[in-house]
């Protein structure tokens, strides 16, 4: 997104361009899109990666406990 935003910019002759509210829109509906694509991934990577921390925690506790 944020090479196209450069293009743009440059063409405008600027490093950030002016961008009108319809101009801006699908980079908006992309953001918002990968930002909901990024929380879905979360929820598969965590419910998989906490239950092995709790074995790797309990593990160490029981090997080094304070």
């Amino acid at each position: 997104m944020l090479a196209q935003v450069g293009k743009i910019g440059k063409e405008q002759g600027t490093s950030w361009p002016e961008l009108t509210a319809a101009q801006a829109r699908p980079y908006l509906v992309k953001e918002i899109k990968d930002a909901l694509d990024d929380l879905e991934c979360g929820k598969e990577f965590y419910a998989r990666y906490s239950p092995v921390k709790t074995a790797v925690d309990q593990e160490v506790e029981a090997q080094l406990p304070l």
